[in-house]
């Protein structure tokens, strides 16, 4: 699996994105992409604020993530995306 990450400007210092992403990458088998979104499986916009200044470019599936997220709930919610849309994700 293809994972597209868009980081934020990380404004929030106590908010340790990489850590995070890495995480959630693990959890889901994923390796991650920071280029070529459009052949990624899914995408996270990972923001440390309630700005959301990451935005996505193309067309990937994606969710929101920011500093109060719970990695477990977010690959449950990517897990149940990726069966509904068929095996070849």
């Amino acid at each position: 699996m293809l994972l597209y990450v868009k980081f934020c400007g990380g404004c929030n210092p106590t908010f340790d994105r990489g850590t995070l992403v890495k995480h959630i990458a693990s959890l889901l088998d994923a390796q991650i992409v920071n280029s070529y979104p459009e052949q990624a499986d899914f995408g996270l916009l990972v923001s440390g604020c309630s700005r959301h200044c990451a935005k996505i470019l193309g067309d990937v599936p994606h969710i929101l993530i920011d500093h109060k997220v719970d990695a477990e709930k977010i690959v449950e919610e990517i897990s149940q995306f990726l069966s509904a849309s068929g095996p070849d994700c």
